[in-house]
């Protein structure tokens, strides 16, 4: 049994692009309390009423124009990802999860848990949410409240350096005008409800921008 198991969290994705997967998928991504905030008793009759006899066949159709041979892109790359991470940390036993679909966080942590004795679970979002980081914590904590949980990492000078020396790479190889740097956002109601996300962006870039 090794020391430390590591577990890489990401977003997830439908099963498939036939419709009745993306449905799946929506109804636990949109019935997340952490991704929508409204009472349960006023959100659900909306979601499984409405949006989940509509939306599912449109989604579907623009999963199709991104998925490839080998599936969901996420799921791929997440993987792939997941690969060369056990390259450098050989003693460590390295796995990934989805938040929702499959793999589960759940049934990842099971298989951690009779392979090592302490487990870390590394969410890939730079920054904290609640409607990201919240979630794999609330998940994780369900099967195993002792391991410990990465919340951030955006502000970590080593990810900083990592993506200054990328930047520079790519740009004394090209020809280029102008770097844009752009960052997702969360609804102004999710800010005003105490979510922090909106106030962690603009330090790393103030330091992106110092190092570059």
């Amino acid at each position: 049994m090794k020391e430390n198991g590591l577990l890489l969290v990401n977003l997830g994705s439908p099963r498939s692009t036939s419709v009745a997967d993306v449905r799946q998928y929506l109804a636990e991504f949109l019935g997340d309390p952490n991704v929508i905030e409204m009472p349960r008793w006023f959100w659900k009759p909306i979601l499984h009423g409405m949006i989940l006899r509509s939306r599912p066949a449109k989604s579907a159709q623009l999963y199709r124009e991104i998925w490839t041979d080998a599936g969901s892109p996420l799921i791929v790359y997440t993987y792939n990802l997941t690969k060369k991470v056990r390259t450098l940390l050989p003693d460590w036993e390295v796995t990934m999860a989805m938040t929702y679909g499959q793999p589960t966080i759940a049934s990842q942590i099971t298989k951690l848990q009779q392979k090592c004795h302490h487990i870390t679970v590394l969410p890939l979002f730079p920054h904290y949410s609640k409607s990201t980081t919240k979630s794999i914590i609330d998940q994780v904590a369900a099967v195993a409240p002792n391991a410990t949980i990465i919340k951030r990492f955006g502000g970590d000078d080593a990810y900083i350096a990592l993506l200054v020396n990328r930047i520079n790479q790519l740009w004394t190889a090209g020809d280029y005008d102008q770097l844009f740097v752009s960052y997702h956002r969360v609804p102004v109601s999710v800010i005003k409800r105490g979510d922090p996300y909106q106030d962690e962006k603009p330090w790393l870039l103030r330091a992106s921008y110092k190092q570059l």
